[in-house]
């Protein structure tokens, strides 16, 4: 049994086409931002229910980003920015960093040039929102967020290519091994 084998189950539907892997990632990703949102500290005094509601937002659609990876940007961007004008300053860069690269990272993987410019357009804007609105980035954060994400998006579509590639050869093969079939007939 190959190792991709063994771990092939996180990747099949658990829910309307949402696979266990995406569920689990998703679900981790919101119990440490909903920790982080209700833990108040010196920092931030107004750790509150809203605060870990509203970081529901920006994890949530880590759960959908392989079956709607343009659906997941556009809400997170969405999440980021309705988190940022409802709650104000709190960090929550823990959270919100890697789900922004995760669905960056899958709609590089599964969208189309337009659409992936979209969905690219709405990760940069909640790497900037949240480079914005979390104490502990502030700005010059972008320096990076920026390229990690443009970054991941280019994984996305590395990823991709080669997974045609690799279907391509294994479609070829497959008729090699046909021809031969034919051949040793005769």
């Amino acid at each position: 049994m190959t190792r991709i084998s063994r771990v092939s189950w996180l990747w099949r539907p658990a829910v309307a086409g949402i696979g266990w892997g995406d569920i689990a990632l998703a679900t981790a990703l919101s119990a440490f931002g909903v920790v982080i949102a209700c833990r108040p500290s010196p920092s931030q005094p107004h750790g509150s229910a809203l605060a870990a509601i509203g970081m529901l937002a920006i994890t949530g659609p880590v759960a959908w980003q392989r079956r709607a990876p343009l659906g997941a940007a556009i809400a997170i961007a969405i999440g980021t920015a309705g988190n940022a004008l409802l709650i104000g300053p709190l960090v929550r860069c823990g959270p919100s960093l890697p789900a922004i690269l995760v669905i960056a990272f899958f709609a590089g993987t599964r969208l189309s040039r337009p659409m992936l410019a979209t969905a690219t357009a709405c990760c940069l804007a909640a790497m900037t929102v949240e480079a914005w609105s979390d104490p502990v980035l502030g700005l010059s954060f972008l320096e990076v967020g920026i390229p990690a994400v443009l970054g991941a998006c280019a994984a996305g579509r590395l990823a991709h290519s080669r997974s045609l590639a690799a279907s391509a050869l294994r479609a070829r093969n497959a008729e090699l091994r046909a021809q031969r079939e034919r051949t040793a007939e005769l």
